[in-house]
């Protein structure tokens, strides 16, 4: 199985001066519903690994990306709930990812 990845690298600041900003007020995040990732405990560990950093006050904001596949067999595109799904429709394992893996930082808005 396969799955596009649109995301990019960049290098982040080490510190507040190299950042040129003073606080992060905003953090948006897109975590896929097939990612592994627990939300409630995503958002646990960042209230408490942020304490004393430029994101300690920051709103965070979890969009969740539904999982979606299409079927190598039939092409029937589907939502996926689980990793692994058989298509729907013609019962087919072979199934590519399309979306629903994903885990990273959307956006960032800092004064």
């Amino acid at each position: 199985m396969s799955y596009p990845s649109q995301q990019k690298s960049f290098p982040l600041p080490n510190n507040r001066h190299q950042a040129r900003c003073q606080k992060i007020n905003e953090m948006e995040l897109e975590i896929g519903t097939i990612s592994g990732i627990e939300v409630e405990a995503l958002e646990t560990a960042l209230s408490i690994v942020s304490r004393g950093t430029m994101l300690e006050k920051a709103k965070i904001v979890i969009h969740r990306i539904q999982g979606k596949a299409r079927c190598e067999e039939c092409g029937h595109e589907f939502a996926l709930d689980l990793p692994f799904m058989p298509c729907p429709l013609c019962q087919s394992v072979h199934v590519v990812i399309l979306q629903g893996k994903e885990s990273h930082i959307k956006t960032l808005k800092a004064e």
